[in-house]
């Protein structure tokens, strides 16, 4: 067991992440995460969880339909393509890594899935922006 404390996963890695019954009602059983390694800790990593796209997500129905991602409703919402899902920020957590289960494979070629460089900074200026709206 202590070995998957030890591990260390790849910044803007996908994985499915158990969250078993302890973050209830959104947040329970196995939902895809992306993972940010935290340097102070061994054990614990940042979890941005996902979700699939609704309706609820954009402005109009076409804009879910077309995936508008400059329709989006809330500001804690942030799209990803390349796995066609919306990540939450406002529900990020510090996990275990315990609860990390196998990396997400993208289902047409099977290729696991780690955000680009590009896009990895993207997410971290929408999440940086959202905490800062919190503390402010």
């Amino acid at each position: 067991m202590a070995s998957i404390f030890l591990k260390k996963y790849e910044n803007g890695s996908i994985y499915h992440i158990n969250f078993g019954r302890t973050f209830h009602p959104e947040l329970k059983s196995k939902h895809l995460g992306v993972l940010f390694n935290i340097k102070s800790s061994n054990n614990m990593i940042l979890c941005l969880p996902m979700t699939s796209p609704k309706k609820k997500h954009f402005k109009t129905v076409d804009a879910f339909n077309n995936r508008d991602i400059y329709n989006l409703k809330y500001p804690h919402l942030y799209y990803i393509k390349e796995t066609d899902s919306m990540v939450l920020l406002e529900q990020f957590r510090t996990i275990s890594k315990a609860r990390i289960e196998s990396q997400y494979k993208n289902p047409s070629s099977n290729q696991k899935v780690i955000l680009s460089i590009n896009e990895q900074e993207k997410l971290k200026k929408s999440f940086k922006k959202f905490v800062s709206n919190i503390l402010k």
